[in-house]
């Protein structure tokens, strides 16, 4: 898709805009404009308090990566959510770390495990860079869980995952450290995938931005509810519990919300 900015009366600063587009090679008094898909919503993220800490001493999320806005779109929230709590992040981190709670010991079992992964990614004498193997997961991604997701689809996404995870496992070559930083990353998305995958296989309704075309409706009896995501003994855990009840909160007709995204 492209649009045409040749004839339009803009509401921007075009003094601004136009050497930008310019400093880009793109013309906008004669040039189309491609607009593309891109992470528009956020359904969730890393559990924080309200200093934005996570159950891990010494770790803060804030912004995209906190969980607090729920089925939303970024947009504006995304500015409170970064600027408020990234300065609580800020503030508390600062008390953590003066207290001796920073993470300066680190636990013997975690680090254990860290080094072990690293000795085996080291060892495996396959064909593929760590970093080749990016375009397929995003790819299946794309196809299985961006926007009208089932039952077959996420069975799809889940049969990926176990796949990809040998093939990290068996099939890589580590040529220089870049490799060894790259096999971790990649096995960090394929834990994210995961957990998306099945907090979307479990909620049979259809919310916010997460749209099950086998469950479309929005079933407040059964899934009003948060959806929380723990690891243990290398599973997940999926458990509900839904946190603004003890706020209060109920939803009301008429509430203000941006539709159809909750």
């Amino acid at each position: 898709m492209f649009l045409d900015l040749s004839e339009a009366k803009r509401g921007f600063e075009p003094e601004l805009f136009e050497p930008f587009m310019l400093s880009r090679g793109i013309d906008v008094r004669r040039d189309l404009v491609q607009v593309q898909v891109h992470h528009h919503t956020s359904n969730g993220g890393i559990r924080i308090d309200s200093d934005a800490h996570t159950s891990v001493v010494g770790l803060f999320a804030a912004g995209e990566a906190a969980g607090w806005q729920g089925a939303d779109r970024l947009g504006g929230t995304m500015l409170s959510g970064s600027q408020v709590f990234g300065w609580r992040a800020g503030a508390k981190a600062a008390k953590v770390a003066t207290d001796g709670r920073g993470g300066r010991n680190c636990n013997a079992i975690a680090s254990e495990q860290l080094t072990e992964a690293i000795v085996r990614f080291s060892e495996v004498r396959g064909k593929m860079r760590p970093g080749e193997l990016r375009p397929a997961l995003q790819q299946t991604m794309w196809e299985t869980l961006l926007v009208e997701k089932d039952t077959e689809s996420l069975s799809r996404a889940r049969n990926f995952i176990v796949d990809e995870r040998d093939r990290l496992a068996r099939d890589i070559l580590i040529s220089e450290p870049l490799d060894l930083a790259l096999a971790f990353e990649h096995r960090n998305l394929l834990d994210v995938a995961e957990v998306i995958t099945e907090a979307a296989s479990m909620r049979t309704e259809s919310r916010g931005s997460h749209f099950r075309s086998d469950y479309p409706d929005r079933d407040d009896k059964l899934w009003l509810t948060n959806i929380f995501v723990t690891r243990g003994n290398g599973s997940l855990r999926l458990r509900r519990d839904w946190v603004a009840q003890n706020c209060g909160w109920t939803d009301q007709p008429g509430d203000v919300r941006i539709k159809p995204w909750g």
